[in-house]
């Protein structure tokens, strides 16, 4: 395996590690990755239609796609699944996750109330709750929780008490979740009995649902946080499809499958999931049988799995926008609106794309990626080195601009970050790049202790990128910057039920911005997932393995 690996070591990857690696503090190695012939994944869905639509109740989870084993696969023998996650995990508290390796296991442990698929994101479906009503204002939503549902481990039965507790623990800014802006709106909540939740918010919110509930919405069991503490993720509890049965550090975790549970419709009784931060060697683990099925950045390994016809691929536009975040602390250089202008139109994007993803990438110029509805496709920062210039002296440093610019360790950040370092030198800036690995990264994002911050956000819903980083309920994090200039219009986002309204909305709010600067968006990437040949496709999102919708005939 090592002689292999060797010989796929190209030119390009060296010059990632070297262009990296001396011009900047290497606080980590590097390891990270994922991979797949283009077959189009199957779409089931169902449910009822998403909010949006006052005066609605929700269907029974048992009418919908989602809510049981199909019979096909009922049929089938139970299988194990070897699978990459992006790196090691760090917090499995449902509210304190620190990124994508978390997030895998988290989809897979905890229950939400609803969920959306990525085939249907207007599509809402139950999960512990059957059935729910909206008030006609949008201000008052009304669940019906599922009945025996049991927490893992023996923790007893899953009641409206835990939901109550979950949303007004997540509500307190002290407990530093990034999920703390989505409930900002959130004004009681209250359980009527042991298997009724009525929340009421502050205003009008017609997309709670979709945008808060079924994108953060994860419920926590509150004896088992608060019994085990630091100690919680290396055994967390939850009552969703799949239980968390080990943790071996820098190798591995393993789920396995939570008998009987609602929402199973394939056959995968059991998963390892890898930890491998290196997209090559996941590439050559899909190839030599190692890997089931894994998701790939880079764009060598991006199309490695997808011309290795051995392999089964989806590949798509990723709804992911990787941005810069820039820090406005008193004293910084990015508090200057002019430093901020010329950072954003010192990059080529165009050529950023080609250089650091070999194409397999779009310029991003709006912090809303394609998929998103209201997306704008306007050049705001058209590339311009010469007036980069003229900006950088009126803000007085000309030619002696130095930053501090951190970003991850794993995936395309490493690319993304080297090549916009090499740009800014051209227009005067001395960028120090210090790679971190995630955690050390979110420690530091946190504290606010950085200039630029190099930073994917994945979405798909427009919502879930406004409130978390732009908004005043989300500083000091992740709105690192203190930005509040679209309070306005996010306030006026949250209330209108009207569409078309809404679109409108989006458009100003990116603009705006736009205009403003705390954020540089750079490039939207592509989602390729290889799997071995035997495993049905599904609907993917970057970085989701709904193991509960997997189904393995081979």
């Amino acid at each position: 395996m090592e002689q292999r690996m060797k010989a796929h070591v190209s030119r390009r990857a060296m010059i990632r590690l070297i262009a990296v690696g001396t011009a900047s503090t290497v606080a980590s190695s590097l390891l990270a990755a994922c991979g797949g012939t283009s077959e189009a994944p199957t779409a089931t869905t169902g449910g009822q239609a998403a909010a949006g639509k006052p005066s609605s109740t929700g269907a029974a989870a048992s009418q919908v796609s989602g809510a049981g084993a199909s019979s096909a696969s009922a049929s089938l023998p139970g299988k194990t699944l070897t699978i990459r996650n992006r790196g090691e995990i760090v917090n499995l508290d449902p509210h304190l996750g620190s990124g994508n390796p978390d997030a895998v296991i988290d989809t897979n442990i905890y229950s939400m109330l609803v969920l959306t698929y990525p085939d249907a994101r207007d599509k809402v479906i139950g999960d512990l709750a059957t059935d729910w009503t909206v008030s006609p204002d949008s201000k008052e939503y009304v669940f019906h929780l599922r009945k025996g549902v049991q927490w893992h481990k023996g923790y007893g039965e899953v009641t409206a008490a835990d939901v109550v507790w979950t949303f007004q623990r997540v509500q307190d800014p002290k407990l530093g979740s990034r999920s703390t802006a989505a409930f900002a709106g959130l004004d009681t909540v209250v359980a009527d009995d042991p298997y009724t939740v009525r929340i009421t918010l502050k205003e009008s919110d017609p997309t709670f649902l979709t945008a808060v509930l079924a994108s953060v919405g994860y419920i926590g069991n509150r004896k088992a946080i608060e019994e085990k503490g630091n100690g919680y993720t290396s055994d967390p509890v939850g009552s969703g499809p799949y239980i968390f049965q080990s943790w071996t550090k820098g190798e591995q975790c393993v789920l396995v499958k939570n008998p009987g549970h609602w929402l199973h419709q394939g056959n995968v009784d059991k998963v390892n999931f890898k930890f491998l931060l290196d997209d090559k060697v996941t590439e050559l683990s899909l190839r030599s049988g190692d890997l089931d099925m894994a998701y790939v950045e880079t764009p060598e390994s991006q199309k490695a799995v997808i011309d290795n016809t051995n392999l089964t691929n989806i590949n798509q536009p990723a709804a992911r926008t990787h941005m810069l975040f820039l820090s406005e602390k008193d004293g910084t250089p990015p508090a200057d609106l002019r430093v901020r202008q010329a950072l954003a139109i010192g990059i080529n994007r165009d050529l950023l794309a080609q250089q650091a993803l070999s194409g397999l990438a779009q310029p991003a110029y709006s912090i809303f990626n394609p998929t998103l509805p209201g997306y704008l496709d306007t050049k705001f920062f058209p590339y311009d080195p010469a007036k980069a210039k003229q900006l950088l002296a009126d803000a007085g440093v000309a030619n002696g601009l130095k930053l501090d610019f951190i970003g991850y360790s794993d995936g395309i950040s490493p690319d993304i970050i080297s090549v916009v370092q090499a740009q800014w030198k051209e227009i005067g800036v001395d960028a120090k790049v210090t790679i971190l690995e995630r955690a050390l990264l979110y420690k530091r994002w946190q504290a606010r202790d950085f200039e630029v911050l190099e930073q994917p956000a994945a979405r798909s819903v427009p919502e879930q990128m406004i409130f978390p980083f732009f908004t005043k309920a989300a500083i000091p994090y992740p709105n690192g910057a203190l930005y509040t200039g679209i309070e306005q219009l996010a306030a006026q986002l949250r209330t209108e039920p009207d569409q078309n309204k809404r679109l409108q909305l989006y458009g100003q709010i990116q603009t705006q911005i736009a205009t403003d600067i705390p954020v540089i968006p750079t490039i939207y990437p592509k989602v390729v997932l290889g799997m071995r040949k035997g495993i049905d496709p599904f609907p993917v999102d970057i970085w989701y393995y709904p193991l509960w919708r997997m189904t393995v005939t081979k």
